[in-house]
């Protein structure tokens, strides 16, 4: 049986409006658990996604496509739209993918 004393009242956004409701205690704690966890899931994702945004270097977009570093210089910066300044390559993340996708094998 729930007392009035295990209970904490929680805010539920719920449409436009705020609500109040009581929750058990230890969901409460499980419910504030998950939130703390999806907010370090969500600081990953953001890291992520951030660091997909920069271009890749020769030495990265090798790594990624899972080809040697010769492979690449010799044959698939030729075939894949990069960007040079002097003797800096760099490679869009969306340009690897495509030729990825336009050279998969079934």
């Amino acid at each position: 049986m729930i007392t009035l004393n295990s209970l904490l009242i929680m805010p539920t956004i719920m449409s436009a409006e705020i609500k109040m409701i009581m929750v058990p205690e230890d969901a409460f704690k499980e419910i504030m658990s998950q939130s703390k966890m999806l907010l370090a899931i969500n600081r990953k994702l953001e890291t992520i996604v951030s660091k997909m945004a920069k271009p890749l270097s020769l030495k990265e977009a090798a790594v990624y496509l899972n080809v040697s570093y010769d492979h690449m210089i010799r044959t698939l910066k030729h075939e894949i739209p990069h960007t040079q300044r002097g003797k800096r390559i760099t490679f869009d993340l969306k340009d690897l993918e495509a030729w990825r996708e336009r050279n998969r094998k079934s």
